[in-house]
């Protein structure tokens, strides 16, 4: 399956970034020469940047590869992320106005790129 494809399907996607270790991603969009990434509470993160470029084409069928750093599907109810998703799913149920096509549009004008979803 397509990396885009595993997020805009909901399912959950942990990147193993270099500066700040392994996270979960709560939505992944194709990016010209990388993808995007942004984090759990992007709706109400305020201070630090939620949207994140990775450079690299995305390599393998899952897990991937992108410029380095492993983003993988977490699909064990024991993984050390899933409490995290099911916090971020539960807030996504109380505020449904939090869309990816919301994530999309305010990454895309964050990072002054455009997005594929």
């Amino acid at each position: 399956m397509d990396l885009v494809e595993a997020s805009r399907k909901g399912l959950a996607i942990g990147v193993r970034h270099p500066i700040g270790g392994e996270r979960l991603a709560a939505q992944v969009f194709g990016a010209p020469g990388g993808i995007v990434f942004a984090d759990l509470g992007w709706d109400r993160l305020t201070g630090r940047p939620p949207y994140h470029f990775i450079a690299g084409q995305v390599k393998g069928e899952g897990p991937w590869i992108v410029g380095g750093i492993e983003v993988r599907v977490i699909d064990r109810e024991d993984d050390p992320l899933a409490d995290e998703r099911r916090r971020w799913e539960a807030h996504l149920a109380e505020h449904p106005d939090s869309t990816r096509a919301l994530c999309r549009e305010l990454a895309a004008a964050d990072l002054e790129m455009e997005l594929a979803d």
